[in-house]
């Protein structure tokens, strides 16, 4: 049995070219790193729990934690 598909919605986010000097960051890799961060303020703001927001990042929940706690949530 196949999971049902997942919507999605996509968000544009103009980012300053001098932001990119310092670290030439691949638009997959920063994708993943402002979902990650989105997520991990839906649960700081207690919106969204912890597990939820780990299987919507696609990590295990152990790793979400780490990343947690890496910033103080």
């Amino acid at each position: 049995m196949n999971a049902p598909a997942r919507k999605s919605r996509t968000v544009t986010v103009d980012l300053p070219d001098e932001a990119f000097h310092f670290h030439p960051w691949s638009p997959v890799e920063l994708a993943d790193d402002l979902r990650l961060l989105w997520l991990l303020d839906q649960v700081r703001e207690r919106r969204l729990g912890h597990a939820k927001a780990a299987e919507l990042a696609g990590i295990p929940r152990a790793q979400f934690l780490r990343k947690m706690g890496r910033h103080r949530i």
